[in-house]
């Protein structure tokens, strides 16, 4: 009895499949230590497998090596690739669909992979032979050079404006070796006066400019330069004086201006006085002026005297606006015997006016006239020379 509850047939060989029994389907016997897979089921021990549709493999043109199709990023557009295709077989061109913009690394990528690839709304460079490089615009050098255009139209400006005291300066040079007549400022003085040997000092009088005042030791001569802005017939009619001082700013020489020609307008020339060795030495400042009637005619006096073991000796000095025209000797002996002075008197009586009494001669030289008598001092000279010199010799002066 099976575990059914049936009883076995006796007639039935177990090495035999049932046949033709109702019994249950047929079954192919198993061998032992096999397992037949049942569907859906999956073996112990084993991996399991994944679940999916296989891809169909690409039709495959005889001959063509398969180019492996590259998986599309996720989540991204693939770009469409073309077939390649033999070389003795050209295929026509396929429009590109477009393709949403995707970042530059991506297309990097795929640009790498194919060449051919064409991505659309991307800026890929040019090649470099084609590449052009933008104008590069240097700021610093162009205002440099608007700079240097500025300049250059000033200049141009400034020389046309003074054309006409550049070539005066010219026309200056050429007469006189001096550049300085247009460079002068007028009344450019030291409280009022003229520095001498300093060339920028001047002043300008009756539309006359006076400056360079200087000293040429070689011929005890005083050289300045003047600039006419006006013509003038005569230059004595001006009336005007070239004075010089000392430092301490006494009188030591006066001469009335006198060009000996006519003065042309817009003119400069060169004007010399000479001198003796003691104005020459001290002279210091120099002044232009003119003189009104009353200066012109104006008289002083200035008394010198000495006396020695046998003469006592006073001269006085005339002056006519300061300068020496005339002067009175006085010369007693100590020596009621004395007949040097008898004959000192012979000599200059009918030259000049003199008297002779009490031992005593007295003479007056007029340095207006020619007498024929030698005289102390020359005409001219103003007080503070005369004072000078005699000092010198050990006189007083008052």
């Amino acid at each position: 009895m099976n575990p059914a509850g049936n009883t076995p047939n006796p007639n039935t060989n177990l090495n035999q499949p049932n046949v033709g029994t109702n019994d249950g389907p047929f079954v192919t016997p198993t061998p032992i230590g096999f397992s037949m897979p049942q569907a859906g089921v999956t073996p112990v021990g084993s991996a399991p497998s994944p679940v999916g549709p296989t891809p169909m493999p690409a039709p495959q043109t005889p001959g063509v090596p398969v180019t492996p199709t590259p998986m599309p990023a996720p989540a991204t557009p693939a770009p469409v690739t073309p077939t390649p295709v033999a070389a003795s077989q050209p295929v026509a061109q396929q429009p590109v669909t477009p393709q949403p913009v995707v970042p530059n690394s991506v297309a990097s990528e795929i640009t790498k992979e194919d060449p051919n690839a064409k991505l659309a709304e991307i800026n890929v460079p040019p090649a470099s032979n084609t590449v052009e490089e933008p104008q590069v615009i240097n700021t610093v050098k162009s205002k440099g050079s608007n700079f240097i255009l500025f300049l250059v139209i000033i200049i141009l400006v400034a020389f046309a404006v003074n054309i006409d005291k550049v070539a005066e300066m010219v026309d200056n040079y050429m007469k006189t070796g001096s550049l300085t007549s247009t460079t002068v400022t007028p009344d450019n003085t030291t409280g009022g006066f003229i520095k001498i040997d300093e060339s920028s000092s001047s002043m300008k009088i009756s539309e006359i400019n006076f400056y360079n005042f200087r000293k040429n030791i070689s011929d005890l001569t005083i050289s300045f330069n003047f600039e006419s802005f006006a013509a003038y017939e005569d230059s004595k009619t001006l009336n005007l004086y070239i004075e010089l001082y000392n430092a301490d700013k006494d009188l030591l020489y006066k001469e009335l201006f006198d060009t000996k020609e006519k003065i042309d307008k817009n003119t400069t020339s060169n004007y010399t006085m000479k001198l003796d060795s003691d104005v020459h030495e001290e002279a210091f400042y120099a002044l232009v002026k003119t003189y009104t009637d009353t200066e012109l005619y104006a008289t002083s006096e200035l008394t010198c005297s000495f006396a020695d073991n046998n003469y006592q000796y006073e001269n006085k000095y005339h002056f006519t606006n300061n300068e020496l025209v005339s002067y009175d000797v006085t010369k007693k002996s100590n020596d009621v015997n004395d007949s040097k002075l008898q004959e000192e008197y012979n000599g200059l009586n009918g030259k000049v006016k003199a008297t002779f009494q009490n031992n005593t001669l007295t003479y007056t030289v007029d340095l207006n006239a020619e007498n024929g008598v030698s005289p102390i001092y020359p005409k001219g000279l103003t007080p503070t020379i005369v004072k000078s010199r005699d000092t010198l010799k050990k006189w007083e002066c008052k």
